[in-house]
């Protein structure tokens, strides 16, 4: 299928998100390890079985880490090797024939936090990216990645800009650390399309998750009351908010759009997502969070029922 969308913008407004002069939903799905855990055929399945489901979206990261393995195997595969980028370029090409965006990080926010991107290579890095995805059409950039902006923000600065200069219709956002938003450090960025927020995980209260994962002292913390992340975003000048990450949300501090599973505040998942799907292959399944975990019994369900999940609009 030929790809003949108009581009993907933040409409004048800042509040909403459109394809020409039509709204755009953004009904996003996290792959984050589709491109590293997943050969061709299951990642061809998995993005069949998504947008017959009505996603549009698909999050997932290009560099994860820098220890590899084989690169054509189900395991970890190697961004030092040119098979893994004909492998991702072959993966773009299939989602944009289904009709499918692409949020691409480009680096993990550890990648920035163990020192492998740097500022001296960040810009190399995307260059490289920004030539080689110049003319892909169904592709988002997404910075950071479950890392704070003040952890990496001359790296992020500079690779934006870097990108921007490739495709300046292109948008960009930031993946930033549990129960914060990209508006903390970059909603004056120009390069910026919209904030993205993650409310968090792992407990239901968002309290006490130990040191390495606290920020109650160091961030405005609004524990279970994921709503408080739009309203204080929502509070600043328009730029557009997206997301959350497990209960995937947005935040609207510089161009709102919902992201996620859902299409209004509080409703159960199996209201707008069937928990029983076609069956995948054997060697692609999901654990309950819905990050891909890798191989087991064919026909596992993708979805499972949380007690209850949100999406701010």
């Amino acid at each position: 299928m030929t790809w003949n969308r108009e581009p993907l913008r933040v409409m004048e407004n800042g509040r909403y998100l459109a394809e020409g002069n039509q709204p755009f939903f953004w009904l996003g799905d996290t792959a984050w390890l589709m491109l590293h855990r997943l050969n061709e055929e299951d990642a061809v399945t998995y993005l069949n079985n998504r947008k017959a489901l009505g996603f549009n979206v698909i999050l997932t990261v290009l560099a994860n880490s820098t220890k590899g393995k084989p690169v054509m195997g189900n395991g970890v595969k190697d961004p030092a090797r040119p098979e893994y980028w004909e492998f991702c370029d072959r993966i773009i090409k299939k989602a944009e024939e289904m009709g499918l965006y692409l949020a691409l990080l480009p680096a993990w926010g550890s990648l920035v936090k163990e020192g492998s991107l740097t500022l001296d290579n960040v810009e190399a890095y995307a260059e490289f990216l920004g030539k080689r995805y110049q003319k892909s059409p169904n592709l988002i950039w997404i910075l950071g990645g479950d890392i704070r902006g003040s952890q990496g923000l001359e790296i992020y600065r500079k690779e934006a800009r870097v990108l921007k200069a490739y495709n300046p219709e292109r948008l960009i956002s930031y993946h930033p650390f549990g129960r914060t938003s990209s508006s903390m450090w970059f909603h004056q960025e120009d390069w910026l399309d919209f904030n993205l927020f993650q409310s968090g995980h792992r407990r239901y209260d968002q309290a006490r998750l130990g040191e390495w994962d606290d920020n109650s002292s160091q961030e405005e913390f609004f524990g279970e009351d994921n709503w408080r992340y739009v309203e204080r975003d929502l509070g600043l000048s328009p730029k557009g908010f997206l997301r959350g990450f497990i209960i995937l949300e947005m935040d609207t501090g510089k161009k709102p759009m919902p992201d996620g599973t859902l299409t209004g505040p509080f409703l159960l998942e199996q209201q707008v997502i069937p928990t029983e799907i076609m069956p995948l292959s054997s060697s692609m399944t999901a654990s309950p969070d819905r990050e891909l975990t890798g191989y087991g019994k064919p026909g596992r369900k993708l979805f499972t029922t949380r007690e209850r999940a949100r999406c701010s609009i």
